[in-house]
């Protein structure tokens, strides 16, 4: 029975992060270059891309819950005791997984709070200049999180690899 959940609980935890990472690597890399095909309409543009993304906002909201649900379970399999986080290499690599979530958290949430909302309201005002400058910023932003995703991603292949 045990196997058995743990099995299930792997494969939440593999789908959700497919969807997670899957899902931003497409709108980074095929929905906003597409979007500049729409000529230099910023309103347009941003109306498009904003549409998707809180799409894909709200269902990423519940994936990355269950994302973390499951791996919080999952890290008891590679743990004995709390104690190990600190004093084992696989204790280090899966600590190093936990602060990278935490990090991606933080940049995520800056990035829906701040960014997301100026970004539409300034297109909506029409001010491109300005918009400009917050998309460069929110770019900034948004590429820090990809590192941070590729970061969690190979802090959990370390940990099939550490002893």
């Amino acid at each position: 029975m045990a196997e058995t959940v743990q099995a299930v609980v792997l494969y939440l935890h593999l789908v959700t992060a497919s969807f997670f990472v899957g899902g931003s690597l497409f709108v980074w890399l095929v929905l906003i270059p597409a979007s500049y095909r729409l000529g230099s309409d910023e309103a347009r543009r941003t109306e498009l891309v904003g549409t998707v993304a809180r799409r894909f906002g709200r269902l990423v909201t519940w994936d990355f819950l269950l994302l973390v649900a499951s791996g919080v379970y999952s890290a008891t399999w590679y743990l004995s005791s709390f104690g190990e986080l600190f004093a084992s290499p696989r204790g280090l690599v899966l600590l190093v997984k936990v602060i990278l979530v935490a990090l991606l958290m933080v940049f995520m949430f800056l990035h829906d709070i701040h960014f997301s909302r100026r970004i539409a309201a300034l297109a909506r005002e029409g001010k491109v200049e300005e918009l400009r400058l917050v998309r460069r910023k929110s770019r900034i932003v948004s590429a820090i999180t990809l590192v941070v995703m590729a970061g969690i991603l190979a802090m959990a292949i370390a940990l099939q690899f550490v002893g």
